[in-house]
């Protein structure tokens, strides 16, 4: 039995692994898929020479990745004084294609605004226009610092939502003028921080940069909980954090050992309780799968555990083997129905691995809110946080109302807004700073009390979101 849940791991792992991609050895080049974005900084202090030869490098990046129909994709997002999608995935399916239009992209000679690039880039590139097991990578190129006059955006957070997405921010930095403490803001690690000296070196940097896109560093972490006879062990021992790429994961999943003794899955679940989540990233999702032996049901003891696990905020995937009886036993102890999954035998199990692999993604994504009602959203503009409704959908309207010295209805529940114009106007609101006795939101509740929800539909939940310090 155990040699055959080994074998589903393996090939769950390989599930996983399609997902990254790798340095093909002695290729040079990026197998797929990857979505893979570059933001062009197209500013006035930027010489026209130096223009065509950062766009010559760009696009001898993307041939690196194979642009196919059926394989990697490109888009790019050129930025100086605004940020425009100049051409999104799938525009261009090959790199001949996708080197001209590059080529042929004009110099603006504007301001250096990154973070409405980086913005740009999540609502119209990443929000909604990604594959499901294609990687992510955004190349930002720049010659200099953010432009701070006016209303900004902070670039970690103008970063925050790419990196929710699993986007990678791979920063090129060129010339004197590159702010190293801006590149760490927005790039994802200190590894994917480049810098030339001059235009002209750009081009020495093309390998280093190809292996740090495609180095297949997974992106998730994971722990192995085997249990045999009355005891139970953690891989890796150190923590969830331990494996540091899927073929590392794969090399433990292979070395497990068979144990001949039935063992009890308590004590795997007290370790999962004790050691494994509570050493687990706070940021990010947590999924525990279980996979229960039929006659493993018969000890019931088992379940506080599982529902203990749920407390503490895990998603539980539990997979039942043998019986379809199994079914009703189980079901109270999984959040949604697709969560569990009944396998009527191991080889059933194996085949089906790659489903599986998709009801474990869907398990670590958090439940839309289905709400048919019109919502008002009152924002303190004097906050230092901006708020992001992600989690609301369904048959709703909803209205911004921000007050900080000013009152200002941003979105009335009259006109017919989708969730990207929501998180976009979220975005947009300037940051108001001004003293304590300045906020007025007796202003704000008047005017949603005037002017917003007497635009309501009849006959739906009417609610007032409130959001202050």
């Amino acid at each position: 039995m155990q040699s055959k849940i080994k074998s589903l791991l393996y090939m769950s792992a390989i599930v996983v692994a399609l997902g990254n991609f790798a340095v093909k050895q002695g290729a040079g080049d990026c197998t797929p898929d990857v979505d893979v974005a570059f933001l062009i900084g197209s500013s006035r202090s930027i010489k026209r020479s130096d223009y065509t030869k950062m766009k010559t490098f760009v696009a001898n990046l993307a041939e690196k990745f194979q642009i196919s129909p059926s394989g990697s994709r490109a888009a790019v997002v050129l930025y100086s004084t605004d940020a425009t999608v100049s051409f999104t995935f799938g525009t261009y399916t090959s790199p001949e294609t996708f080197r001209k239009a590059v080529m042929d992209l004009k110099h603006e000679r504007g301001f250096t605004r990154i973070d409405l690039a980086l913005i740009k880039a999540y609502y119209f590139l990443f929000r909604d226009n990604t594959r499901f097991l294609a990687q992510k990578r955004i190349f930002v190129l720049t010659d200099g610092e953010q432009k701070k006059n006016g209303s900004y955006t902070q670039l970690d957070r103008a970063s925050s939502r790419l990196k929710r997405e699993g986007v990678r921010i791979i920063a090129i930095g060129i010339g004197k003028n590159v702010n190293m403490s801006e590149l760490r803001q927005f790039a994802s690690s200190e590894k994917d921080i480049i810098v030339a000296k001059t235009f002209d070196d750009l081009s020495q940097f093309l390998n280093p940069l190809l292996k740090t896109a495609c180095d297949d560093v997974a992106e998730s972490q994971a722990s192995i909980l085997t249990y045999g006879g009355y005891a139970a062990s953690v891989t890796p021992s150190q923590g969830i954090d331990s494996f540091s790429s899927t073929e590392d994961f794969l090399t433990a999943i292979n070395s497990l050992r068979y144990g001949r003794n039935r063992g009890d899955v308590r004590e795997a679940l007290k370790l999962a309780l004790e050691k494994v989540f509570p050493r687990a990233r706070k940021s990010v999702a947590k999924v525990a799968v279980i996979i229960i032996y039929g006659e493993e049901d018969k000890n019931r003891g088992w379940r506080n555990s599982v529902l203990l696990l749920r407390k503490m905020g895990v998603s539980v995937v539990l997979v039942g083997v043998g019986s379809d009886a199994l079914r009703s036993s189980l079901l109270p102890l999984v959040e949604n129905k697709a969560d569990l999954v009944i396998m009527s035998s191991f080889n059933d199990m194996m085949r089906n691995a790659v489903d599986l692999a998709k009801t474990t993604c869907n398990a670590a994504l958090f439940p839309p809110c289905k709400l048919h009602a019109d919502v008002a959203f009152l924002i303190d503009t004097s906050q230092n946080a901006k708020i992001l409704m992600r989690s609301f959908s369904g048959n709703w309207s909803f209205s911004i109302v921000t007050y900080g010295r000013n009152t200002i209805v941003k979105a009335s529940l009259s006109q017919a807004h989708n969730l990207s114009y929501l998180e976009q106007t979220v975005d947009e609101i300037a940051h108001d700073k001004v003293d304590e006795g300045q906020v007025r939101l007796d202003k704000a509740m008047d005017l949603a009390i005037t002017d917003v929800f007497p635009r309501a539909r009849p006959g739906v939940t009417k609610i007032d979101l409130i959001f202050t310090e």
